[in-house]
C-alpha cells in the first residue's frame, strides 16, 4: 500500500462544526465570527492516495470540466474535445484518487478527476469541429495581441500539414502540486513514441501547442531606479514555466471578462489581486528532450518506470531546501523559489514531505504516482 498524501479541503465535504470531532457542548460558539469558522475549514485534512490510469469513458465529466476551466467562455466544443480524448486514449492519462478503504471516511468519489494529460493532434484533425474552434481561437488573439509577423509565422505552422501541430493538455486542479507533472510527462512522451511506430493517432508531432493558465498583477508597479522589472506572467502550473522558456512563439491574452469565480476572485500574490490570462506556446518537438531534464531538475525524478499498462514504482523527492521559500497565503501553505524560474513563479508545491511506494494490482491499467501532497481542489 501506498503511503497516505494529504489534501486540503475548501469548503467541500462537511464542514468541521458537523464533524464527530465538533463540540456541541458550547452553544456559545455560534456566535464566533465567520471568519474562524473558514479558518477550521481551511485547516481540515483529508488522506488522498492519487494514481495515474488510462482515460475512460467514466471520465468525460471530470475531462470536460477542466477543459471548461481552460477555455472558459471561448467558442470551443469541449464536448467533442473530451469524447476525442476519450477515443484516442492509447495516448494519456488521468489523475485519480487510489481506492479507498472501505472504514474509510472520505466521502470523495472515487471516480473523480483531479487532473489529466493528452496530446491531440489538430493536424490529424483538421475539418473536425472542436479542433478548428482552437485554431480560430489562438489565430484570432494572436492578431490582437502579438506582431503581425508572429500572426503569419503561426498561420503558416498551421498551414504546413507535412508538420503536424499537437494540443498538448495538461490540467489538473490547481494545487495539485508540480511533482506530478514529471511522470505524467514522461508517460506521455513513451506513449506517443509508441503511436507513431504503430501508426496510432497523435503519435507524430513536430510542434507542440499549449495554452497555459497565466496571471499577472492587477496593478503593475514601476520599479525603483536600478531595479529589473518583475516577470508579469505566473504560471498557475509552474513547470510550464519550462516550455515556455523553448517556445518558438508566445504570447499571452487576458480572460478577465470570461474568467470563472477562481482566478477571477480569489487569486492573490503576496496579497496583491491577480488578472487571469491564457499563455499560448509553440515548441518543437525537438525541444522536449530539454524540457525534460528541467522537470527533472526541478521537480522529481523517478527510480523506475514502466510502459503503459505496468505498476510504476516512483521516488518522489521534495525540492532543494536551499532553494525554497515557505509562506502563507489565505491559511495555505505555499512553497516558493526564492531563486526563482524566470521572476516570480508561483509554485504550489504543498506539504511534499516523503517518498511512497505504490502498487496497482488492483487496476492493470494504472500508473502509480506515489504522490504525496497536500492540496485543495477548485470549487
Amino acid at each position: 500500500m501506498a503511503s497516505s498524501a494529504k489534501r486540503r479541503a475548501v469548503g467541500l465535504g462537511k464542514n468541521p462544526e458537523e464533524s464527530e470531532n465538533s463540540s456541541d457542548e458550547n452553544p456559545e460558539d455560534d456566535d464566533e465570527s465567520a471568519d474562524d469558522v473558514s479558518d477550521e475549514e481551511i485547516n481540515e485534512e483529508v488522506m488522498v492516495d492519487f494514481e495515474a490510469h488510462a482515460i475512460s469513458t467514466n471520465d468525460f465529466n471530470g475531462i470536460k470540466k477542466l477543459l471548461k476551466q481552460l477555455f472558459l467562455k471561448a467558442h470551443v466544443d469541449v464536448s467533442e474535445m473530451t469524447e476525442i480524448i476519450i477515443q484516442q486514449n492509447h495516448v494519456g492519462s488521468v489523475i485519480k484518487q487510489a481506492d479507498v478503504p472501505e472504514d474509510s471516511d472520505d466521502d470523495d468519489d472515487p471516480d473523480e478527476v483531479f487532473g489529466f494529460i493528452t496530446m491531440l493532434n489538430l493536424t490529424e484533425r483538421k475539418g473536425v469541429q472542436c479542433v478548428e474552434d482552437v485554431k480560430e481561437l489562438i489565430m484570432d488573439q494572436c492578431e490582437k495581441n502579438a506582431p503581425h509577423s508572429v500572426t503569419e509565422q503561426l498561420e503558416k505552422i498551421f498551414s504546413d500539414i507535412s508538420k503536424p501541430v499537437g494540443l498538448l493538455l495538461s490540467e489538473r486542479f490547481i494545487n495539485v502540486p508540480p511533482q506530478i507533472a514529471l511522470p505524467l510527462h514522461k508517460q506521455l512522451q513513451e506513449e506517443m513514441a509508441e503511436a507513431q511506430s504503430t501508426n496510432k493517432p497523435s503519435g507524430r508531432c513536430h510542434y507542440c501547442l499549449m495554452i497555459s493558465k497565466t496571471c499577472k498583477e492587477a496593478t503593475k508597479s514601476i520599479p525603483a531606479r536600478g531595479e529589473a522589472p518583475k516577470e508579469e506572467h505566473m504560471f498557475v502550473n509552474a513547470e510550464e514555466e519550462f516550455f515556455h522558456e523553448q517556445a518558438i512563439i508566445k504570447f499571452h491574452y487576458s480572460v478577465q471578462e470570461d474568467a470563472d469565480s477562481c482566478l477571477s476572485g480569489r487569486w492573490s500574490f503576496d496579497d496583491v489581486p491577480m488578472k487571469p490570462f491564457r499563455t499560448v506556446m509553440v515548441i518543437p518537438m525537438d525541444r522536449m528532450p530539454a524540457i525534460m531534464e528541467k522537470l527533472k531538475e526541478y521537480l522529481t525524478e523517478p527510480v523506475h518506470h514502466s510502459g503503459h499498462g505496468e505498476d510504476h514504482h516512483l521516488e518522489l523527492r521534495p525540492l532543494q531546501e536551499d532553494v525554497l521559500e515557505e509562506t502563507q497565503q489565505n491559511g495555505v501553505q505555499v512553497w516558493r523559489h526564492q531563486e526563482p524560474l524566470q521572476s516570480h513563479t508561483l509554485q504550489r508545491t504543498l506539504g511534499l514531505k516523503c517518498c511512497s511506494e505504490h502498487q496497482t494490482d488492483s487496476a492493470p491499467a494504472g500508473r502509480s504516482l506515489g504522490q504525496q501532497a497536500e492540496v485543495f481542489e477548485e470549487d
